[in-house]
């Protein structure tokens, strides 16, 4: 997944439906415990996390 993110801050370089749909499922990934992100797609969630003031759900991993 990792190649295809052209900037942290869009999947596709600009901001897009495609964008709110891969944060929602990457955000429901972050309630599973010790998931391993590359270092891109790390970013683009925390990013991701941040402009929309959406917490992720890593504190209640399981």
């Amino acid at each position: 997944m990792a190649p295809l993110i052209d900037e942290s801050n869009a999947v596709n370089g600009e901001l897009s439906t495609d964008d709110f749909h891969l944060f929602a499922f990457l955000r429901s990934l972050s309630i599973v415990k010790n998931v391993y992100y590359p270092v891109e797609v790390a970013t683009y969630l925390q990013a991701m996390s941040k402009a929309s003031k959406i917490g992720l759900l890593d504190q209640f991993a399981v």
